[in-house]
């Protein structure tokens, strides 16, 4: 097979690829991530938010910078819209004037369960810091307070993992519902797929000029599309 005709191929094939991503997309849910620290939870959480189709993240950095280890993003994060704030206030006003119902993760026995939080309009699941959660600032800007249900002795989980729990959840629950969990206008589909597309391309050039006998049919699809390990 010549060049050209590989490369033909591998467009089509990441065109198909593109347009299956972007019909899941939802903005429907957000994640709201406050003061993380770990390079590695930050990463892990950002992952779980592309695969799950979660294309907001907005991240509160009042103490800490926001540097997700790329080894475990494995480039997720170039697919999701990643709004940074200095001040929590600032970010969970936003969200409210948007009409995001702000959901807390907090430990209280006075705490809904995250299997009764509604999906019937945009929700705002909010993440504090691994060491003490969510803050009283924000849990106080919030306007539901919830927990993951524990079965056993252990009563909490780590933050990338209680992410990818409640984001699982919330996904399959819309899914069982709707039928489907992307739920973004044609319009802003269009502009996506245009963005992404772009993105793909370029990921795939690069690597195809590298090494072209390392990404032929075989590895058609950039990393990053692929579902995440």
């Amino acid at each position: 097979m010549s060049e050209r005709n590989l490369k033909d191929m591998l467009l089509s094939e990441r065109s198909r690829r593109v347009e299956e991503v972007v019909v899941q997309r939802t903005r429907s849910i957000a994640v709201v991530l406050e003061d993380l620290e770990d390079p590695h939870n930050i990463a892990a959480v950002l992952r779980s938010c592309e695969a799950f189709g979660i294309q907001e993240v907005h991240a509160i950095t009042r103490r800490f910078t926001f540097h997700p280890n790329p080894k475990i993003t494995q480039g997720a994060e170039k697919w999701l819209d990643l709004s940074l704030y200095r001040e929590a206030g600032s970010c969970l006003r936003l969200l409210k004037q948007r009409g995001y119902l702000l959901a807390a993760t907090d430990l209280s026995e006075s705490s809904t369960s995250l299997f009764e939080l509604p999906i019937d309009r945009p929700l705002a699941i909010v993440f504090g810091t691994e060491k003490v959660g969510v803050t009283r600032e924000v849990l106080d800007q919030c306007d539901v307070r919830f927990k993951i249900p524990m079965l056993g002795f252990s009563q909490s989980f780590n933050i990338s993992v209680a992410a990818a729990v409640c984001l699982s959840h919330l996904v399959f629950k819309r899914l069982e519902k709707h039928g489907r969990s992307g739920d973004l206008p044609e319009a802003e589909q269009a502009a996506m797929r245009e963005r992404f597309f772009s993105l793909a391309i370029k990921q795939r050039h690069r690597m195809f000029k590298e090494n072209p006998a390392r990404h032929g049919p075989s590895k058609a699809l950039p990393t990053a599309l692929k579902d995440p390990k």
